[in-house]
């Protein structure tokens, strides 16, 4: 289950993750590579972007690596630990977070 919320004290978004996803053939449980893909999937979508200090610090800087050709051609920015699309960037958000997803 995934649940959104808004935190006025940080200004962002929060997503929260149980780890289980009921499903029409039983019960699926995400492991961390799903639960921070889809972290990133759907956080660079949002005003406030995808926070990289709520990664372990290899993570982030792994993502900050990741981003920096797409920081090159303007397709994201980086706002302190945020990285954020640009609106070019939005264009193109599905292939971007993919080109973005951990594998292991």
């Amino acid at each position: 289950m995934i649940e959104i919320k808004y935190d006025e004290k940080l200004n962002c978004l929060t997503i929260t993750y149980s780890g289980k996803v009921d499903a029409a053939q039983g019960e699926r449980f995400l492991s961390d590579i799903q639960k921070l893909n889809e972290y990133i999937m759907t956080s660079l979508r949002t005003m406030a972007g995808l926070d990289l200090s709520v990664m372990n610090e290899a993570r982030g800087l792994e993502l900050r690596a990741a981003s920096k050709k797409y920081i090159e051609t303007g397709l994201i920015k980086l706002e302190g630990n945020f990285a954020k699309l640009t609106n070019e960037g939005k264009l193109l958000a599905d292939g971007i977070a993919a080109d973005l997803f951990f594998t292991k």
